[in-house]
């Protein structure tokens, strides 16, 4: 009897241990969910919400297709002088390139990026992150090359037609527009089995679990920073042999100028015409290359700011449409045809307002 009760004391005790045990853990990821959502608090703001960024690029596309590109391309089309009518189609393939950019970012894609992890949600119009974030890089490296192209054919045009570059070019620039797809394809297919690194990405980052995105799955680019440096180098060689063709080109246009067998008249509107496209190409060259830095600190720093995301994403979404607006004050005859039709509207306001008066004083007088 005694051995009965001694066995009942004993499973009685090892209940209530096992019991306090449970109890101990249930506390603890109760009080580990509060921390978790204390830290996400600041990712629950509109700032840093989805919708504010869904909304914004919904309202950008819309407004790019009206106004700014349709625009754009007509004045490239019907308003480029005759005496730069070598680079028109240049123009035209650097305007495509910036409307492509900007229908891939804010219709079909849509980014909504979580850094410090190379990670994020698509919130477009097509689910599918990986071929949109590699065909959405081509269109921005694109960009560069377009660019290089219209300074390659400014020094073909006013110094090299009779040098040994006449017969190289028809090598360099093709070469050059095969290498941006290829230089970015690395960085595509090293993309990680996603199942498996979102399981590492919300280990270490759990308030993405509490993003709401409409059922969309999140996007792991990489989980290894190291990787995406890597795939990177090809492209750095490719950037700076645009930069060095940029400066090259710039040094000869203003250096043997003097020596040139244009007039002095053609030779100034040349001149006007690389300031415009060298304040493109730096109003570009920033608006891309801000959010990049900006994502390469947050990374490296391990930083988390949804809102600074956002505001990166918003920002990098507006360089194609804030180009196109460049494009259009800084290049004179554009700017000019501008100023005709605003100065056209307004004189065919006045003249409306004049007859208006004279027919209410002669309704008056009878």
């Amino acid at each position: 009897m005694q051995s009965d009760s001694h066995c009942f004391y004993s499973k009685t005790r090892h209940c209530s241990s096992h019991s306090l045990t449970t109890r101990k853990i249930r506390r603890h990821h109760f009080l580990a969910l509060i921390f978790e959502m204390q830290n996400c608090t600041a990712d629950m703001s509109y700032l840093a919400s989805p919708e504010l960024l869904s909304q914004v690029f919904q309202a950008i596309s819309f407004l790019e297709s009206f106004f700014p590109f349709a625009f754009g391309a007509y004045c490239i089309i019907y308003k480029t002088p005759g005496n730069l009518k070598q680079v028109k189609n240049l123009l035209l393939n650097l305007h495509i390139w910036c409307m492509l950019s900007d229908f891939m970012i804010c219709c079909l894609g849509r980014p909504y990026a979580y850094l410090p992890s190379f990670a994020g949600f698509g919130l477009g119009l097509i689910d599918a992150p990986g071929i949109l974030f590699y065909i959405g890089c081509c269109c921005i490296a694109a960009h560069g090359v377009s660019i290089m192209a219209i300074y390659e054919n400014r020094y073909f045009i006013l110094f090299a037609q009779t040098s040994s570059w006449k017969k190289y070019r028809k090598l360099f620039l093709p070469i050059v527009a095969i290498a941006v797809p290829v230089c970015l394809l690395p960085s595509y297919l090293n993309i990680p089995e996603q199942e498996s690194a979102r399981a590492e990405v919300f280990q270490e980052h759990p308030c993405l679990k509490l993003v709401e995105t409409g059922g969309r799955q999140l996007f792991v680019f990489t989980t290894n920073s190291l990787t995406s440096l890597l795939t990177t180098v090809p492209c750095s060689f490719l950037i700076a042999a645009i930069l060095a063709f940029f400066v090259l080109t710039c040094y000869k246009t203003w250096k043997r100028t003097s020596t040139s067998y244009l007039s002095k008249t053609t030779m100034k509107i040349q001149k006007s015409f690389l300031k415009a496209i060298t304040a493109q190409f730096l109003f570009l060259g920033t608006m891309m290359f801000m959010p990049l830095f900006v994502t390469l600190c947050l990374s490296f720093s391990n930083y988390h700011n949804q809102i600074i995301n956002n505001l990166m994403a918003l920002t990098f979404s507006t360089f194609g449409v804030g180009s196109t607006i460049i494009m259009i004050l800084v290049y004179k005859p554009y700017r000019e045809y501008v100023f005709e039709l605003i100065s056209c509207n307004r004189s065919k306001s006045a003249s409306a307002v004049q007859q208006d008066r004279i027919s209410h004083v002669v309704s008056t007088e009878r």
